[in-house]
Order: structure tokens, then sequence, then C-alpha cells
């Protein structure tokens, strides 16, 4: 089969994103194509086709995508550990975990891909992309593989996928997929735990220790910032309005800001711009203490803001944080993230 990829990016500034999408659709060759869900079977265009197992087809796929590049030589270390922190950051501090697990976050495929909605929604609280939560998926379990089943990885669980259910062109099911991993790692109870807690379950892996065997470190990207969350604000009539739902468990959320509030000061201090809550919160510092006034549509309030932590994260390699890279660390690291070719 042949197939033809187009996008608006020109080559000259969009390279490295198109690479991407030829490397993800490269992977669909076996994974999706022929490694196939059973619940997306028989194909139907005209009925919705509900499947838990999109964290595999499509998560999978995702974190393959950019390691494929980085074992080509494309891209860095630092390069990889960037892109992987958009990833990571998002499954650490979305509230939708709390709602959804892996499995879950896919069912919402017929609402979410492509779809449309009218009517307000909340997604921004209650859902993770099953994209974006199973590649995380995908890094935490091949890290765990490596560190408790030397000379294995997620490879070997997707070369086990090929010959039982690609080859065959066989659809799985989701208990397939449990047991081939316990047959990948000769561990029923391994494979027995690791759905019970990250894929039926939203139980979040510890990402710091895992990237640390490979030399990463996840660290907080603005250590000691003041924040009262990521709000999506817009300028609209020379006011700053919130342009989307306020997430769950923020400070502005605790203090009762809503979506289409308009806010009016911080800390005694006006908020016409972006910029104006961003050099109010540069002198302060987390756990301070300040009033607020909003606009909502019941009239002007006056709130207090805790404020919080910054919470994004980054991941960089130990040489750039200036830590020591062991032998051990460049063996997994290379074991990990270097060239596959047979010389």
């Amino acid at each position: 089969n042949s197939t033809i990829l187009t996008s608006t990016r020109p080559l000259s500034t969009g390279a490295a994103g198109n690479l991407g999408t030829v490397s993800h659709e490269f992977f669909h060759a076996w994974n999706v194509e022929r490694i196939r869900p059973k619940s997306l079977e028989p194909f139907d265009f005209e009925e919705t086709n509900i499947s838990g197992e999109l964290w595999l087809a499509e998560g999978f796929t995702s974190y393959y995508d950019d390691l494929f590049i980085r074992r080509a030589g494309l891209m860095d270390v630092a390069e990889y550990a960037q892109a992987l922190t958009g990833t990571v950051n998002a499954v650490i501090n979305s509230p939708g975990r709390q709602f959804f697990s892996p499995v879950g976050m896919s069912q919402q495929a017929p609402f979410v891909d492509a779809a449309a909605s009218i009517d307000p929604q909340n997604k921004a609280n209650t859902f993770i992309s099953y994209y974006t939560y199973g590649a995380a998926t995908g890094l935490a379990l091949d890290l765990d593989i490596r560190s408790r089943f030397p000379g294995r990885s997620l490879d070997d669980f997707m070369r086990r996928m090929w010959v039982k259910y690609g080859k065959t062109e066989r659809p799985y099911t989701l208990d397939d997929v449990r047991r081939t991993l316990g047959e990948a790692m000769e561990s029923a109870a391994y494979s027995d735990d690791v759905f019970r807690r990250f894929i039926v379950g939203s139980e979040l892996p510890p990402y710091e220790t895992l990237l640390a065997r490979g030399g990463l470190l996840l660290r907080r990207a603005k250590a000691g910032s003041a924040w009262i969350g990521a709000l999506n604000l817009v300028v609209r009539d020379s006011a700053l309005v919130v342009g989307g739902p306020v997430l769950v468990g923020t400070p502005a959320y605790v203090a009762g800001i809503a979506q289409g509030d308009r806010l009016v000061s911080l800390a005694g201090r006006g908020t016409v711009a972006v910029a104006d809550l961003d050099n109010v919160l540069s002198s302060l510092k987390p756990g301070a203490r300040i009033p607020a006034v909003i606009m909502s549509r019941d009239g002007r309030r006056e709130v207090v803001l805790v404020l919080a932590e910054d919470p994004r994260m980054e991941i960089v390699p130990y040489e750039m944080a200036g830590l020591p890279v062991t032998t051990a660390i460049r063996g997994f690291r290379e074991s990990w993230l270097g060239s596959k070719v047979r010389r």
C-alpha cells in the first residue's frame, strides 16, 4: 500500500513537525493497520465504533514516533527530552486523570476526535487525549520494563503483538493485550498489576524515578514562581476575560473564578492585559493571599486567591542540569534511545 501525506507547514520551517507526522503514520503500517483492536470491527462509517484500546493504537504510536526520530539520530537527547515534556506534563497536571483511565479516555473518541460541540463543555477538566495519555503510558511502561526485566523492553511487547495479531490479522481485545504483555515479560502478575493500576486504573507512574535511569531529570520548570492556574485569558473590549474552563484544583478555581469572568484587578492593581497579571505574580511568592476583583454574570465580586507554586514540569538531560552521567546511565540511555540498526 502507498500513502500520501500533506501538510500546510513548509519544509523550510516545519520539517521537524512533518517528519513527526511521517514517523507516526509509518508506525501505523503495523500498529492499527495490522495490529488492530477488535472493537473497531466491522468497519462502520455510519455508526460509531467505541474502542477502549486507542491508548495503545494511537497512544503507543505517538510514543514511538519521536522515539524513532531520536533513534535515527535526527533529534538529540535534549530535543527528545523537550518533546517528552509536553506529554508528561499533560498527564501529571491534568485534572482529567481523576475521572477516567486510558481506557476511559479512549472510549470518548467519538466526542473529541474531529467532533465539534456547539454547546459549552468542560473537556479541559475531564479529558486527556488518548494520544497523549497513551504516549505517556508507553513511556512509563518502556522504562519500567527495561528496569525490571534487563534485556527486555516495550519493543518486545510490540513484536509479540505483531506475531499474534499483526501477521495473522486477527483483531485483539483488551484482555488479549494484558495476556500478551504477560507473555512478553514471562510474568502474568506484572501484566495484571500494570493493567489494574495504569490502564484500567489511572494511577500516576513514578516518572521522576523512571526517567532518572536514562539520565533525564524531571523538575519544576519555574520552581518558586507564584501561580493562579493556567488560565485561557483573552482581551475583549479592553478587559481581561477568562476564555475557557478553569482547571479543577487551581487557585483560581478554588477562589470561584469561572469561564466568562472579567478580571478587574489583582492585589489592588488593574488587569487589562496578560502582562499585567504576569507583573503582579512575578513580585509574589507561593502561599501569598491576595485580593482580586472580578465581574461575573451576577455582578462585581471580591475574592481571595491563595497563590500556589507553578506545577508545570520540564525534562532535561542530566548534562544540562549539571548532574553526573554514570556508566550505568549511559548504557541504559543507549539501549533505550540509541540506533537499532545492526552494523
